[in-house]
Parts: C-alpha cells; structure tokens; sequence
C-alpha cells in the first residue's frame, strides 16, 4: 500500500521477472533511435562550423548560408529570458560578447562565444 495525493494505492504482485539483458530485437527500435539523434547532433555540428567557417572567411553570413543551402532569419528584439519564434526560450541558451555591436558575427560554441 502507498499513500496518494488522492488516497492509498494498493498493489497487487502478478509475477516476478528476473533480470536479463535484453535481446536486440526487444531493444532494436530504442538502439536505432539513440544512434540517428547522436549522429544528427553529429552532423548539426559539422554543418554549424562549416557555416561558422565559411562566414568568418567571407564576412557575409547570407552568402555562406545560401552556399550551404540554410535560412538566415531576423527576429525582432529577443530578451535574455524571451522566446525566439521557431527556436523558442533563450533563456540559457545565448550568451554574447558584451563588446558585440551590429552587423558583427559570433561564433557559439560550448567554450561561450567568440567574436569575429
């Protein structure tokens, strides 16, 4: 018996199975969705520095976007906590160099932002 925010749970033991490593036909789906979301992040980074490069060499994030085939999108003013449309919250997510000003590129990476 456990107590609830609404009562008491009781619980009624209808087997006991002991441990076992699975089979990889009974873990296969779960093994197939672990490898694609760490390949994806995989390839995310590769394409972001890609990016990154080619528009640090040529000082033009459109043209290198457009050379790799992304979308460069502007947004209205977004605060620190604020939601971006089709990103969402910033909140944590985005840190800038202080001394950034506009029209001037940053590279994100998990070691914090460089300005270029």
């Amino acid at each position: 018996m456990a107590a609830t925010s609404q009562g008491f749970a009781v619980f009624d033991l209808l087997a006991v199975k002991p441990q076992s490593t699975p089979t990889f036909d009974e873990i296969r789906t779960r093994v197939e969705e672990e490898f694609k979301n760490e390949r994806s992040n995989i390839l995310l980074s590769q394409k972001t520095a890609e990016l990154s490069d080619r528009a640090k060499a040529d000082h033009d994030l459109k043209k290198a976007a457009k050379e790799l085939g992304a979308t460069v999108k502007t947004s209205e003013f977004v605060s620190p906590d604020g939601q971006v449309p089709d990103i969402g919250s910033m909140t944590d997510r985005l840190r800038l160099p202080s001394s950034m000003r506009p029209g001037t590129l940053a590279a994100l990476s998990t070691a914090g932002p460089t300005e270029w």
